[in-house]
């Protein structure tokens, strides 16, 4: 017969004050530096004909979309964004397959948002007149 029980549980994670704390900074760290990989590993080129997208951290993919495929274009900046001095561009596309693009992280400056408007524009004149010529 087995006698009644002094003990059942997990040990007390005082016991392993020390540990936590010395883990902690190296976890922050180690997840400091896989975000930092993740943002780097995203890019936006944007001109007066195209926005390139490149995408990906072991293998990379780059998207194209041409200036007089877009439909509309949205400002979009939280308080969050306002405060971190950044913005996101929502990109509204006739692309069935990818309709929408969201090019988030920008500067938050609008002199961009209004270049990156008079460039759809331009492009889709441009577009139009080479269709009639």
């Amino acid at each position: 017969m087995a006698g009644p029980i002094l003990f059942d549980g997990h040990p007390s994670w005082k016991a392993f004050f020390w540990r936590y704390v010395l883990l902690t900074p190296l976890t922050v760290g180690i997840g400091w530096l896989v975000l930092q990989w993740w943002r780097k590993s995203r890019r936006y080129k944007i001109t007066d004909r195209h926005i390139d997208t490149e995408r990906g951290m072991l293998s990379r993919r780059i998207e194209t979309l041409q200036l007089w495929r877009v439909r509309d274009i949205d400002w979009v900046q939280s308080l969050l964004d306002r405060m971190l001095g950044i913005t996101t561009i929502h990109v509204f596309t006739k692309d069935v397959s990818d309709p929408e693009l969201h090019l988030c992280g920008l500067p938050a400056d609008r002199a961009l948002f209004e270049r990156l408007k008079e460039a759809v524009e331009l492009s889709r004149q441009q577009r139009v007149v080479g269709l009639v010529e």
